[in-house]
């Protein structure tokens, strides 16, 4: 069985972008800390938010990650937003609507999917 790759990104809570990390710190709680090569050419571990690939693609072949906001292709009208989230009691990414709750699985439609934002980028798509 081949593995997936596991590659993250992350969000920069002072400059408000993405950006790659260069490596991750593991502390001490067994959170994760990116490294960035910040605007002064240092580098530093950050406190910032990281996302996961999920080794899923959307309709258009986007990766998708942790925090993606995605949208089906086939509907029109406001419930057809989720969120792509961890979830650690079924240790599996889930699509999750931010209006009512209701989770998809990962194989009921995903290829239907097609991602419109990031919950840091466009929080204005959940409300």
């Amino acid at each position: 069985m081949a593995q997936r790759e596991i590659r993250v990104r992350a969000w920069d809570t002072e400059d408000n972008e993405i950006y790659i990390p260069e490596a991750l710190g593991i502390c001490k709680d067994g959170s994760y800390m990116p490294l960035r090569l910040c605007k002064d050419g240092n580098r530093a571990y950050k406190p910032h938010p990281i996302m996961q690939f999920t080794g899923l693609h959307d309709k258009n072949g986007k990766e998708v990650f942790d925090g993606d906001i995605l949208a089906n292709s086939h509907r029109d009208d406001d419930d057809n937003i989720y969120v792509c989230e961890y979830d650690n009691s079924q240790a599996s990414f889930v699509f999750t609507s931010p209006f009512d709750g209701e989770s998809l699985e990962q194989n009921d439609f995903v290829s239907d999917l097609v991602i419109i934002g990031n919950r840091y980028e466009n929080e204005e798509l959940l409300k």
